[in-house]
């Protein structure tokens, strides 16, 4: 991925959504981390990390992203999006994504239907802070349980 920050002056809410959108699709979004999100970015993930858990900075946000890598196979997410909300400026305002997808465990055990909303923040031409939305049966039983201990997902086959 080309480092963004190459562009100059700082990107557009609607420029971060969109490289976010490309990177998630091409399987690359731990090497977008360092491009798109503040340095000191928090990321609410209660279904990849321990619920009430955030991840702080760009350090927690790779490693979790790639631990999550390690979990599954690159699969095709649809992503909608974005939507705007509230008021935009040039580099700073807030939007959502829409997610819809199958995550399949590398061995091939698991599997797991994924709809989820995440809401971004943007300030200074970087996102500062990630909260991610489920839909109630796919949240963990336990606030220690990880992916694939959670209800529902199945044994793939």
């Amino acid at each position: 991925m080309a480092r963004l920050r190459a562009w100059g002056a700082a990107m557009s809410v609607t420029a971060i959504a969109e490289a976010l959108i490309s990177a998630i699709r091409a399987g690359r979004l731990v090497d977008a981390v360092a491009d798109l999100y503040d340095p000191e970015a928090v990321v609410v993930e209660g279904h990849w990390s321990d619920v009430g858990a955030p991840l702080r900075g760009h350090v927690e946000i790779r490693a979790a992203y790639e631990a999550r890598a390690a979990l599954v196979k690159p699969a095709e997410m649809d992503v909608a999006g974005p939507f705007l909300s509230g008021p935009q400026t040039t580099d700073a305002g807030r939007f959502a994504l829409q997610f819809h997808g199958r995550l399949v465990s590398h061995d091939g055990r698991f599997a797991q239907d994924v709809r989820s909303v995440g809401v971004f923040e943007v300030e200074g031409g970087r996102i500062v802070r990630q909260e991610f939305f489920l839909p109630p049966a796919t949240v963990p039983v336990e606030p220690s349980v990880r992916w694939p201990a959670m209800r529902g997902v199945e044994e793939a086959g």
